[in-house]
């Protein structure tokens, strides 16, 4: 998923009680995530607790962390912050 306007980005928290697969699954069919992507997410979520997943604009990062939620996943939607200067 990519807007033209990048206000906001989802974080995705380390669970211990959901599967890997699960949650690639979820990135996959959700957020668009290639397997690899979605693989390489997960595990850096659980190595370091936490992973930005995808940005875009706030309406559309809104819907989609409120499908998340329904799905179990531990997510935060946040401001965007660019490291591009």
């Amino acid at each position: 998923m990519e807007a033209l306007t990048k206000t906001h980005s989802i974080t995705l928290y380390n669970d211990d009680k959901l599967s890997f697969d699960y949650i690639i699954a979820v990135l996959a069919l959700h957020c668009g995530h290639h397997i690899c992507q979605a693989e390489q997410s997960a595990l850096q979520a659980h190595n370091k607790g936490k992973c930005d997943i995808v940005s875009g604009e706030f309406i559309e990062m809104f819907e989609l962390k409120s499908k998340l939620d329904l799905l179990a996943l531990k997510t935060e939607l946040n401001s965007y912050e660019s490291n591009l200067h």
